[in-house]
């Protein structure tokens, strides 16, 4: 168009598929535009297979590259009729994936990135061309019900954040900060929604990526707010998720509201011998004691043991979490007597509950 980059940049951003579709090939006699054929490709993989056509309407929605198999396994059942019928089959015969993903290899409309390890370890990349000419394809309600589709399927696959799943999540990551922006650009109040930015923030959160985390603890925040009340477990648990990055950040002004809101929401719904009650004591009592408030922190500490102790056994880590941290507030104060015994129990607990046992 005998313009610079930049401009062309500029204009493509506005104007995406209708800057593509004005001009044609300038070399060849090809007569169709690059999104005039793939949209071409689209309908015949369509004619020969729904699931294969639904997988790609659903990568049109993720981020494109590194998507995993497994999150299109896991997710399935979210991803509407066809495709979950055709891989509810998938335990007892892999080969259902290869069916969906043939067409789409055949017409070049992914790229697969197979690795000898395993299906953990095998993705696939769709071309971000592609993606705009399927989304563009999809008036409005299509494309709001692919987009709570593609939210409802990440959080199914999105796990929680401990250590031996850290990979997992990182491979999922990027999908679920797109599906972030469409939660909030499609207005998705919905549980699900809550617990995808929720774990994806906790998984940021156990990365020390505190500025990544706290948009989406944010935003699960007020969508569990508007979805369920502030009188559900589900927002206490978003309250602590928000308060536990702000006493990670020093910012403990901030969280101290919210961990006491978290708590009175949890002592009114569940009791308060609930484990979960103790849980928002001992977050509580924490806070204080990296404040230097070890009054307060002290009856929170010992209640909190009280009821892990009740509910959930002598040997239970949460029981060692809370005896440790009374310990830690002992020695902080110059008790070593009353610190060292806390210290030995916690010790044993863990090392009873958390190392694996010679078989």
């Amino acid at each position: 168009m005998k313009c610079s980059f930049q401009d062309y940049l500029s204009s493509y951003r506005k104007r995406g598929l209708e800057l593509l579709e004005k001009t044609g090939p300038v070399t060849g006699k090809y007569p169709r535009s690059v999104a005039t054929t793939w949209s071409l490709n689209f309908d015949q993989v369509e004619r020969i297979s729904t699931a294969a056509a639904d997988l790609l309407r659903f990568s049109a929605l993720l981020s494109p590259d590194k998507i995993p198999l497994e999150l299109v396994i896991f997710g399935a059942p979210e991803l509407g009729h066809a495709l979950s019928k055709v891989l509810a089959k998938f335990e007892v015969d892999r080969l259902t994936l290869n069916e969906v993903l043939e067409p789409l290899t055949r017409y070049s409309l992914i790229r697969l990135n197979l690795e000898p390890e395993g299906l953990e370890s095998q993705t696939y990349n769709i071309h971000r061309l592609m993606q705009l000419v399927l989304k563009e394809g999809m008036d409005e309600a299509i494309h709001h019900q692919w987009s709570e589709r593609a939210v409802r399927a990440v959080n199914r696959a999105f796990p929680i954040a401990e250590f031996s799943k850290w990979r997992y999540c990182e491979q999922l990551l990027p999908h679920a900060q797109v599906c972030a922006a469409l939660i909030e650009k499609e207005n998705l109040k919905f549980p699900e929604a809550t617990q995808l930015l929720n774990r994806t923030g906790n998984y940021l959160y156990e990365r020390a990526r505190f500025g990544e985390a706290e948009p989406l603890y944010k935003e699960a925040l007020e969508i569990c707010r508007a979805a369920l009340g502030e009188d559900h477990t589900e927002f206490a648990t978003s309250l602590n998720n928000l308060a536990r990055l702000y006493a990670a950040m020093g910012r403990y002004g901030e969280a101290e509201p919210l961990y006491s809101h978290a708590a009175a929401i949890r002592r009114l719904i569940l009791g308060e011998n609930h484990p979960d009650f103790a849980q928002s004591l001992h977050n509580l009592a924490e806070l204080y004691r990296y404040v230097g408030n070890y009054a307060r922190a002290k009856p929170l500490y010992h209640r909190a043991v009280e009821i892990r102790g009740l509910t959930l056994g002598q040997g239970h880590p949460d029981l060692a979490q809370s005896l440790h941290g009374l310990a830690e507030l002992y020695r902080a104060m110059g008790n070593y007597t009353a610190a060292e015994p806390l210290y030995r129990q916690a010790l044993d607990i863990r090392r009873t509950s958390l190392v694996p046992q010679p078989s």
